[in-house]
């Protein structure tokens, strides 16, 4: 099937003349054309990058200033409200984001673009019905929530979810369309609104909260960037996706339409127009729901995973210790930050991929991803291990009870890099009901061993569960794939890649604190160190570790990353 000017303009110099998987060529897996992909992967993942960093430090930033801003309790309390929100948020969500680029990214590579917003309207529809609904009943119910999350005197516990609550309906579309934008091969408009724009704001805001000491607006502070960023995302998704290509008749507004004509709206993304159009677009659901089903319970079990633990020491343990517990892990979501820009840069060439059964290239993909995120992940999480101490004092007086948690946590995060961004490569063969049963899987372990450790052993108990969740959530579904796909991310750029990281922030730190003692200066110190040798040996091994791809980012992008 014949790939519009645009596809073609993008291809590699293999596809174009003629080698195997060209158009018009025989088909076959492209081994070079897996270099032309990193060359690409390498723009929109450093652009990601950037962004996950400024998401990074916005992110630990607005922990600090909370938890340095407000006492124990009150933080606590209030990471136990935005806690009851962003699982709200993920369940009316309806993980339409994965489903969203899945599609969008083969109907693109298999010429299908007139079903692209067939998809979105499939998508959108639904998540709108379950935000207000979810919306509302965190609003009614704000109060006996607060009895039921909150161990002790629920404090503003009620009035955070009621502001919460009033965002959510427009809050939930703003990352399910910066994902239908990324099933256009860009990641501007992620980086730009999601990553940047809606972490600063959430900073600046709290900052004029904390000033001011207005205590009660603190919740506000933290949703409202939100609305913005979704409507942002909304305009950008409109310029990348342009009805008029679908190969529908257009019609006017007048004359009046017949009686069995559906409603046009010119310039969106619901292209239907009569019985025919209807007839596709309800086949559109079916399939997009088929697949994605799985996902949304996925995507709520996953957000679960990462804040059931803040939720139940809360409940069982207090507010006071949920705020330790939350400061302990800022330090593995910045590692899931990054994990993250490199999985929505590969998500969608990934596809285009397996679409076209290239294996070849998928694999080469999979591995060259998780060398990176190795490369970027590992540093944080080895430093970590090493001055647990003086990273928990940053966030105050009485933080230190969350030492235990860190060193508990990093080496589950260790692992998880290193499996790769194994759920997203499920997700992306179609897999999505296997997802589903590890997921489940994992929060089962976590939810029963929260309830039994915590009361005993406070944080460090909630941690315990949280790492077995990790392990289990990666290494299954790495089981899987290597089993039914046949691919796997091991090879020599990961290898390199973790014996780098493992001396030069691992080994070389724990003995220079052994010899010289704990503290922020000797942190600074063998930091700063240890990332010079670390650079030197990137580029020693920068043929292993294929960063000589990053050369593109010297040429004229030829994608809109």
């Amino acid at each position: 099937m014949a790939r519009p000017a645009a596809e073609l303009a993008d291809m590699t110099a293999a596809e174009t003349t003629g080698g195997p998987g060209a158009p018009g060529g025989p088909p076959g897996p492209a081994t070079p054309a897996a270099g032309a992909d990193l060359r690409s992967f390498a723009r929109g993942g450093v652009l990601s990058l950037i962004g996950a960093a400024v998401s990074t430090f916005a992110n630990v930033g607005l922990v600090v200033l909370i938890t340095r801003g407000f006492s124990k309790a009150e933080a606590g309390v209030f990471f136990a409200a935005t806690s009851v929100f962003l699982l709200a948020l993920a369940t009316a969500q309806l993980g339409t984001q994965t489903g969203l680029v899945y599609f969008i990214s083969r109907f693109r590579v298999l010429d299908q673009r007139h079903r692209i917003g067939q998809a979105i309207a499939a998508a959108l529809t639904p998540v709108g019905v379950v935000g207000l609904l979810l919306g509302a009943c965190l609003f009614v119910f704000a109060g006996p929530l607060a009895q039921v999350f909150v161990a002790g005197p629920p404090g503003h516990f009620a009035t955070y979810l009621r502001v919460l609550a009033v965002c959510l309906p427009l809050a939930v579309f703003a990352e399910p369309l910066l994902a239908a934008t990324r099933g256009f091969r860009t990641q501007r408009p992620t980086v730009l609104i999601e990553n940047i724009g809606r972490p600063l704001t959430q900073v600046v805001l709290t900052i004029i909260v904390i000033v001011t000491a207005s205590t009660p607006w603190l919740g506000l502070a933290w949703a409202l960037p939100y609305l913005p960023a979704a409507l942002l995302a909304w305009l950008w998704l409109g310029h990348l996706h342009h009805p008029a290509e679908a190969p529908v008749r257009t019609r006017a507004w007048w004359p009046p339409r017949k009686k069995n004509d559906l409603p046009v709206r010119t310039g969106t993304f619901w292209s239907g127009r009569g019985p025919a159009e209807k007839r596709a677009a309800d086949g559109m659901k079916g399939e997009f729901w088929r697949y994605t089903w799985p996902q949304t319970f996925t995507v709520i079990a996953q957000i679960a995973l990462q804040r059931a633990g803040i939720v139940l020491v809360a409940a069982l343990s207090g507010p006071a210790q949920a705020a330790v517990f939350t400061a302990a892990t800022r330090f593995l979501v910045v590692g899931q930050l990054a994990n993250s820009s490199l999985g929505t840069t590969l998500q969608p060439q990934l596809g285009e991929k397996l679409a076209l059964g290239d294996r070849a290239a998928a694999r080469t993909l999979f591995e060259t991803a998780t060398a990176w995120l190795v490369l970027i992940a590992w540093p944080l999480y080895l430093l970590c291990a090493v001055f647990a101490t003086p990273m928990m004092a940053a966030f105050g007086r009485g933080y230190e009870d969350g030492t235990d948690a860190i060193l508990v946590l990093t080496g589950a995060m260790l692992v998880a890099s290193a499996s790769g961004m194994v759920n997203m490569v499920l997700s992306m063969a179609g897999r999505t009901s296997w997802n589903l049963v590890t997921t489940v899987l994992s929060l089962a372990a976590n939810l029963s061993l929260n309830i039994i450790l915590i009361p005993h052993l406070g944080v460090l108990g909630a941690a315990i569960a949280w790492a077995a969740a990790i392990l289990i959530n990666n290494v299954v579904p790495l089981a899987l794939i290597v089993w039914s796909l046949r691919i796997h991310p091991y090879g020599a750029a990961t290898l390199v890649a973790a014996g780098l990281a493992g001396l030069c922030f691992g080994v070389l730190p724990f003995v220079g604190r052994a010899a010289v003692g704990d503290g922020f200066a000797t942190l600074a110190a063998f930091a700063t160190f240890g990332a010079l040798l670390y650079a030197g040996g990137c580029w020693r091994f920068r043929g292993p570790l294929r960063l000589g791809t990053l050369r593109a980012l010297r040429s004229p992008a030829r994608r809109s990353n």
